[in-house]
């Protein structure tokens, strides 16, 4: 666009060509990676002539002039506000306009080219220059220009001004002619350089000449800004300081810029900051704010971007604030996402982005009908809007459905945008998946689309290979190469799911593209197979593409994971020695360098580390991936190794300090560590200074240094915060008390103080301690200061803490007289139902689930009791809560050889010893022959404590990523294991149950003879793995958490290539069939049982089932409970549930013999 130089910098390009003079992003910028563009400030130099011996001259051209900006605001907003795109494009074919809208689109359609191909010369041909100096006279910010001072600024304009980035798609909105201006058309449109990623809203000035149609101005309208003006600007403070100030912020942001494409968020924050110090003409500093603001919110800091953008002066002339105010708050605070979008609206007018903000903001909100409405008002600017159109169809009663299928027919491609329906229908809204289904295949009966459709509705209901063979359908009808593929692989996976994968390869066409396809989509888990179908496709894969360096990578990781190193080398030196074409070498992803890095990891597991080195072409980031590999797998030999081959050749790579330090940790040299750690911190690049700073914090709080940490630290409010979350997590009081006297020592106004304190009074159960602090923080930082997430688990703190100290009242106010999310609904119903108000908790309870997230609300620390109450069962009939319960927790596992005596006496041995005082109660596992005795539990202060042993493999969709093959083989094959597991719904109180839980376990099995999986209360990653024997083995034992980084933790996850899969597929098949027979035959019985303590396969829950939901991720079946759970009595006989087809462990239809998934 105007007078700008794009830096090539890498980065999304979603910026606007004149705004970039502060490298300024669009307004449609969600918080993320943006395009950073800037201004050539020698260029504006140029541009800017001086403007001191200005004298009136002639009359300029005839032009639209800048008066009405009220006018034009109005207009704006109800020309995107009638915007309706299927009817624009019939007026441009069949209209009496239908050939001057045809010349303008034509003009547009030029202009996208010349912006997508950067002709700016052909773009400076489309301009009127003389009408656009004459807007710039218009401003009245200049003096009026002599002819020849016209022609001066004319040529430097016509040699400067470039195509705006935004101009490579244009979407018009709508056209007026100006009163008494028969020549001139105002064009509204969308541009956006990155079509679906938001849309700016622009204003462009057109003339007729000669026929002809040429732009004179143009105005990026959340802005606020047409160029003419800003140039007008420019030219009255040229060579004047407040000019030069305006330079230098210029200057100062594109410092930042370049700070952000390298990671530097520190020097990017300085640089913002500098930038704002600057004093900026008066004319510009709205226009500036907005800019600010959004370079933080590229920084990553919403709260200094909604300061800034709280400081513009007239928002409604500068609207672009509001506009990122609600993307920022869209997701975490609705009620302020459609107060932005309302203003923004008011100032601009709607946009597809607006719309759809607004309708997700309502249904957060639980307005649906406002919602509806926001969907539809999308609809007509996005006629083809997968989720306008969803939401449309489930708004609607199945037989009013005309108006819908109405719509479709007026669609160009409607049979593609119903198949794209149905697919979103397919997880959540079976029921409605016929309509759809009807509809293509009378409008369609021979397209893709149709047979895609038809495929996921047989997949949702269950048949596999009815869905292969409609997928077959759509491959064969598909016209679109990358369609077809699609399509193969969606057939493989129903085939996969049908028990036909080795059939299905067979009948997949000769296309090597399709194999990979079908490889990275085994590999992402969307197909799903065995191991076995994992080495027959392997094997298949490579005998039909012998030189596919795909298909060598799934041989050589099948080797890999069963330790066969020798073949993993073979395989990997024989792949690398396969010519490559030159534009495989040339392409941007180099298949060969993961080839490489197969044979480095083989080859160091072999211990032979030089070949591993050498094996990547980079030294650097081999080294890196090594060292991890090395550290993670414990070989700690190898390790040093690598160091002392690396230092020969990079002795000033900082990885290599932080290799040391692992060394140093692991061989229990702190201090050392430490300072590796530190050093390696100083010296690495911006970047990866994330891969030591949490394992240098961690560290130091763990060996007591981290008073040196606090000290060295550049950031020492941060570094505050970082050991302050760690020093909680671990209780450690005294260290923590230290620490805030510490950094209130060196600045008490830190409001990471008050943060600290109050997290530590929640820690701690001092709740009116907590609501004092949380009331001070928010009053020391303001109401709007703390907001997302973070405000919404303080506003539920507050709540529960109120409440925890009878002041209903208090609780009550903090969520009365405003508009509530879901979440904010729920800590209302608790409120309520605490209050006694049981009718009115149930309602704000259905608007707490409105979105059936029945897990998060049910199994609440303070909901669970109340809602799962016999008052709550109609509640609990419309939106049951979902089994097996989240509160149930396993703390470890033992794994050992030998049966464990859990007999009643010796659990009560273990109480004593423990000190524990109660009636322990069996718990019992299902079986054929119905329910046995499989451990034992105790309740202790509202909570209970279980123990449970079992034979063969543990969880077993264990998936133990970072174990080496003889650690996951002797976990996988042991023959008998022990469980203890505490349950509460209170997570502090499973957190002081579970030292009591390692110690029972630990007073049962030997930790020196079996391997131990131990699960941290929060931990996403899984199990902590102890070796039998190890230091860290027996430090659990005394009650020491594995902190050492030889305790990766091992992540435990459903395994992708489970040797149980085709048993379960089975059992799934099975089960189908029942549930088809319950509902052919409503008198019948079909009973599933999940267990509580599902993990371990205790307490049966036993479910009789009325009422089946199919979806494409599985059934789910609701009933009611038919026992009582010894883990979590408030599942009381009667309660109704919900299970997933995944989880359930048995089934019997009627009297006949009960099925088990594992026998």
């Amino acid at each position: 666009m105007a007078l700008d130089r794009w830096d090539d910098i890498p980065f999304e390009v979603i910026e606007e060509g004149r705004t970039a003079q502060a490298g300024r992003p669009r307004w449609g910028l969600i918080a993320g990676i943006a395009a950073v563009v800037v201004l050539s400030l020698s260029t504006i130099a140029i541009v800017a002539l001086r403007v001191t011996n200005l004298l009136g001259a002639n009359e300029p051209a005839h032009v639209v002039q800048h008066d009405g900006l009220q006018e034009r605001r109005d207009e704006s907003r109800e020309v995107f506000g009638r915007f309706d795109a299927l009817d624009l494009a019939e007026r441009m074919r069949t209209g009496s306009d239908a050939d001057e809208l045809q010349s303008i689109q034509e003009l547009f359609d030029n202009l996208q080219t010349w912006a997508a191909g950067n002709d700016h010369a052909a773009f400076r041909q489309a301009v009127d220059w003389d009408r656009f100096v004459a807007r710039m006279e218009g401003t009245r910010l200049a003096r009026q220009l002599t002819a020849w001072e016209r022609r001066a600024y004319r040529r430097e304009l016509q040699s400067s001004i470039e195509c705006d980035v935004q101009w490579t798609t244009v979407e018009i909105a709508g056209v007026t002619t100006p009163d008494g201006a028969t020549n001139t058309r105002i064009v509204y449109a969308f541009c956006d350089p990155s079509v679906g990623t938001g849309e700016t809203p622009f204003r462009f000035w057109l003339v007729n000449d000669a026929g002809a149609w040429r732009i004179y101005d143009w105005e990026q309208l959340d802005l606020g800004m047409p160029d003419s003006r800003y140039y007008a600007i420019y030219a009255k403070y040229h060579a004047t300081g407040a000019m030069a100030a305006y330079d230098e912020w210029i200057e100062t942001l594109h410092r930042a810029d370049e700070h952000l494409t390298e990671d530097e968020e520190d020097q990017a924050r300085a640089a913002l900051r500098e930038a704002e110090a600057l004093s900026i003409v008066p004319e510009l500093k709205d226009y500036c704010w907005v800019i600010q603001g959004r370079r933080w919110e590229l920084v990553g800091d919403s709260d200094e971007a909604a300061r800034c953008f709280s400081n513009v002066q007239r928002p409604t002339v500068t609207p672009g604030g509001y506009y990122n105010q609600m993307t920022e708050l869209s997701w975490v605070d609705p009620a302020g996402a459609l107060r932005n979008a309302d203003a923004f609206e008011e100032a601009v007018g709607p946009s597809p982005s607006l719309l759809r903000i607004k309708a997700q903001s309502y249904e957060q909100l639980g307005r649906r009908d406002d919602a509806l409405a926001a969907w539809k008002r999308l609809l007509k600017m996005r006629p083809d809007d997968g989720g306008a159109l969803t939401a449309w169809l489930l708004a609607l009663p199945e037989d009013e459905s005309r108006e819908f299928f109405a719509h479709l027919d007026r669609l160009e491609d409607g049979p593609s945008v119903a198949a794209r329906v149905a697919a979103g229908l397919a997880y959540d809204h079976v029921d409605r998946l016929g309509t759809l289904v009807a509809y293509l295949q009378k409008a369609a009966p021979d397209a893709a689309e149709t047979f895609e459709a038809m495929g996921l509705a047989a997949e949702a209901d269950g048949r596999f290979r009815a869905a292969a063979d409609a997928y077959q359908q759509a491959a064969a009808a598909a016209e679109d190469d990358d369609a077809r593929t699609g399509y193969w692989g969606d057939m493989i996976r129903a085939s996969a799911e049908a028990g036909r994968f080795s059939a299905a390869l067979e009948a997949c066409p000769d296309d090597e593209d399709l194999f990979a396809d079908i490889s990275y989509l085994i590999d992402d888990w969307d197909i799903e197979v065995s191991r076995d179908e994992y080495q027959a496709f392997a094997q298949f894969y490579a005998s039909r593409y012998p030189q596919s360096l795909e298909a060598f990578a799934n041989q050589i990781w099948l080797a890999l994971s069963e330790d066969n190193l020798t073949d993993a080398v073979r395989l990997a030196r024989a792949a690398l020695e396969i010519p490559r074409s030159h534009d495989e070498a040339d392409s941007e992803y180099d298949p060969m360098e993961g080839i490489r890095s197969q044979l480095a990891t083989a080859l160091l597991r072999q211990g032979r580390v030089a070949e591993a080195y050498a094996a990547s072409e980079d030294a650097e980031e081999s080294f890196a991936r090594l060292a991890r590999l090395a550290q993670h797998r414990g070989l700690w030999r190898e390790l040093d190794e690598l160091i002392a081959l690396h230092e020969k050749e990079h002795a000033d790579d900082p990885q290599l300090l932080a290799a040391r330090g692992e060394v140093a940790m692991h061989d229990g040299l702190e201090l050392p560590a430490f300072n590796d750690f530190r050093a390696a911190l100083e010296r690495l690049p911006e970047d990866r200074k994330w891969m030591v700073r949490d394992r240098l914090a961690a560290h130091s709080c763990r060996c007591g240094l981290w008073e040196q940490y606090y000290a060295g630290a550049e950031d020492q409010s941060a570094a505050f915060a970082n050991l302050a979350r760690i020093l909680i997590d671990r209780r450690r009081w005294n260290d923590l008390e230290a620490l805030v006297a510490l950094r209130e020592a060196d600045d008490r106004y830190d409001p990471h103080l008050l943060t600290v304190a109050s997290q530590v009074a929640w820690q701690r159960g001092e709740y009116r301690t907590f609501v004092r602090l949380a009331e001070q923080r928010l009053a020391l930082t303001g109401e709007s200061a703390v907001r997302g997430y973070s405000r919404q688990r303080l506003d539920k703190q507050r709540t529960e803490a109120l409440l925890r100290v009878g002041d209903v009242a208090a609780a009550r106010r903090l969520t009365e007289d405003r508009q509530l999310t879901p979440a904010e609904w729920a800590n209302r119903a608790v409120v309520l139902a605490v209050d006694h108000q049981p009718e009115a908790a149930a309602a704000a309870a259905r608007k707490a689930l409105d979105d059936d997230d029945s897990i998060d609300f049910y199994w609440d620390e303070l909901a669970g009791p109340l809602f799962l109450a016999g008052d709550f069962a109609e509640l609990q009939n419309d939106v049951p809560p979902q089994l097996p319960p989240p509160v149930v927790r396993t703390v470890a596992v033992a794994f050992v050889g030998e049966p464990v005596a859990l007999s009643a006496a010796n659990f009560a041995k273990q109480l004593q010893r423990l000190d524990v005082e109660g009636a322990p109660q069996p718990v019992m596992r299902q079986t054929t022959e119905g329910p046995v005795a499989a451990g034992w539990t105790i309740e202790l202060a509202g909570a209970r404590l279980w123990l449970a042993t079992g034979d063969g493999p543990f969880a077993e969709a264990w998936d133990l990523g970072n174990a080496t093959h003889a650690e996951y083989e002797a976990i996988r094959r042991s023959p008998h294991w022990l469980a203890v597991g505490v349950t509460a719904f209170d997570s502090r109180r499973r957190q002081e149950l579970a030292p009591l839980a390692r110690r029972a376990l630990t007073g049962l099995v030997d930790s020196q003879s079996a391997t131990i999986a131990h699960f941290p209360e929060e931990s996403w990653r899984g199990a902590v793995l102890l070796a039998p024997g190890s230091e860290s083995a027996a430090a659990w034992a005394a009650g020491i958490d594995p902190e050492t980084a030889v305790d990766e933790p091992v992540e435990t996850v459903a395994h992708a290539h489970s040797p149980y899969l085709p048993r379960d597929r089975d059992f799934r098949d099975a089960i189908y069939a029942a549930a088809r027979r319950l509902e052919a035959a409503p008198d019948a019985r079909l009973t599933v049982w999940t267990h509580v303590a599902h993990d371990a396969g205790v307490d049966p829950a036993a479910i009789e089932v009325d009422q089946v939901r199919r979806s494409a991720l599985g059934w789910q079946f609701v009933g009611t409970l038919r026992s009582e759970s010894r883990l979590v009595p408030e599942l009381a006989l009667g309660t109704k549930v919900a299970v997933v087809v995944d989880v359930v462990d048995a089934w019997q239809f009627n009297d006949e013999p009960v099925q088990l998934r594992r026998e």
